[in-house]
């Protein structure tokens, strides 16, 4: 892996993380994160009122365009005039209120935060989608610390940083040394004694193949899971929203996580 990889390595990770916090009930750590979120993003260049990704586009032809595509955000609702100004601005308590009434309820889901909702005609919780996550979680050895059905979209966020973040440790970095790792803890890289794992014991091709390894099982998660619904989420949380917060943030989901699918499929085929 190059200087350059790690790079990209670290920021998938950091900007999976950042998603995954801000989907917490809002507080001002929460748009500081956001903040943060946006930066990395225009990074990677990646804005939430462009129609086209920062990649090359590589379209999956087992998806229909409902699931590859995002809704698009001038027909959606999702673009303002001066959203950086809007959200700056936000109420806290008027935030907390968007938050309930999109994802917790409590008469009805206006934007379903569970992926089994999006997936499944029954639009109930705990369908064999969910058991599938689960499995997905228990093969990795994860422990879900997240008080919440385990296909919510910041539990599945959550686990594809880890998985990002177990591919940047591949070399040298064993299985027992995230066994005690709780899907909302901090990795960081270290093992439990405190020591950095070593890396430059293990044969490069040995590293490579950890590495690939991680990358493939990142691409098929998303490619079971998050590619399939995070569309039909995001343009029900435009669609509902009250705040640009919300708008903003799920418009910033569907399209990095089209993104990073992208990238994924184009590291596959090399």
């Amino acid at each position: 892996m190059n200087t350059q990889d790690i790079t990209m390595t670290e920021r998938r990770a950091a900007a999976y993380k950042l998603l995954a916090d801000c989907y917490q009930v809002p507080d001002y750590e929460v748009l500081e994160k956001f903040g943060m979120l946006k930066e990395l993003l225009a990074e990677l260049h990646i804005h939430p009122d462009s129609t086209t990704s920062g990649v090359g586009d590589l379209p999956d032809p087992a998806l229909s365009s409902r699931e590859a595509n995002c809704p698009d955000p001038a027909s959606s609702g999702m673009v303002t005039d001066h959203p950086d100004s809007k959200l700056l601005n936000e109420n806290v308590d008027e935030l907390k209120v968007d938050h309930a009434r999109l994802f917790i309820g409590p008469f009805s889901l206006l934007a379903p935060p569970y992926g089994s909702m999006h997936l499944d005609t029954t639009e109930h919780l705990m369908t064999e989608s969910t058991i599938q996550v689960q499995q997905w979680y228990a093969s990795e050895g994860m422990e879900i610390d997240i008080p919440e059905v385990p296909d919510h979209i910041r539990i599945e966020l959550e686990f594809m940083y880890y998985l990002v973040f177990r591919e940047q440790h591949a070399s040298g970095f064993s299985k027992t040394d995230c066994d005690s790792l709780a899907i909302d803890g901090e990795p960081n890289g270290n093992d439990p004694g405190g020591n950095t794992p070593a890396t430059d014991s293990m044969p490069v091709s040995d590293r490579y193949g950890r590495e690939s390894q991680y990358r493939n099982k990142q691409k098929n998660f998303l490619e079971q899971n998050l590619v399939r619904w995070i569309p039909s989420f995001t343009e029900k949380a435009a669609k509902h929203a009250r705040t640009p917060f919300y708008r903003e943030l799920a418009n910033m989901t569907c399209r990095f996580i089209k993104v990073d699918y992208e990238y994924l499929c184009s590291q596959h085929s090399h």
